[in-house]
């Protein structure tokens, strides 16, 4: 069993907890675990045909970054943004262009949602469901619009490329013998599921919800013979 994780607490955390619910009697010493860089999933080897940092992904970024960081004029002028974000700022006490982008939003807010915990808020007042109904809402209408687009298309599946080789490159090794390897996991983030859907044209736009996964299997055919 291999874990890879990026160093974020939370993510080695899921990734172990996942990885109990399928091996409850695993020893944790004994599974090889691996740091990625970024949340690309790309770990630094010399063994890698695909360098994790690339400075064509960095431009590509810095083109869109104002469409998919939730700030471009195709989600602000969604109808009900000021008057949500307002609130939501209102509650938090700061003025609404300091309220976090809406996937950070979310992100906290479906996790205390799914857990039947209050929502975010400030002393004793918290966000309501129809907001947190709202950024979501939002979330997906941007992407919808966005997420096939050529510039995000380009940088997701650059991004994605070293994670696709390592999954690829480890297949391959499973096929001729030169690994053991049963079960490899990969613990990320949303920012790496969605670019993962969008690299193999697999993403309606729809980001990522609290708790997805996404399954590879290697399967062989055998002569019953």
């Amino acid at each position: 069993v291999k874990l890879v994780s990026t160093n974020r607490r939370r993510t080695f955390q899921s990734g172990v907890a996942l990885i109990y619910g399928l091996l409850p009697k695993f020893d944790l010493s004994k599974i090889e675990v691996h740091t990625a860089i970024n949340a690309g999933m790309c770990v630094d080897s010399p063994d890698s045909k695909f360098p994790c940092n690339c400075d064509a992904v960095k431009d590509l970024h810095d083109i869109i970054s104002s469409t998919f960081g939730q700030t471009h004029p195709n989600m602000t002028d969604q109808k009900g943004y000021k008057e949500h974000y307002n609130k939501i700022a209102q509650i938090f006490g700061v003025e609404s262009h300091n309220v976090p982008r809406a996937s950070h939003i979310m992100d906290v807010g479906m996790v205390a949602m799914c857990h039947d915990l209050p929502l975010p808020g400030r002393s004793k007042e918290c966000m309501d469901s129809s907001s947190l109904h709202y950024v979501v809402n939002a979330i997906n209408n941007n992407g919808l619009a966005h997420a096939t687009s050529g510039p995000f298309l380009r940088m997701a599946r650059l991004r994605m490329l070293p994670l696709l080789n390592q999954i690829y490159q480890g297949m391959m090794d499973k096929i001729s013998g030169k690994t053991d390897n049963k079960l490899v996991v990969y613990s990320g983030h949303d920012s790496t599921i969605d670019p993962f859907l969008v690299a193999l044209n697999m993403s309606g736009g729809i980001w990522p919800m609290y708790a997805s996964r996404v399954t590879t299997e290697l399967y062989s055919t055998r002569d019953s013979h």
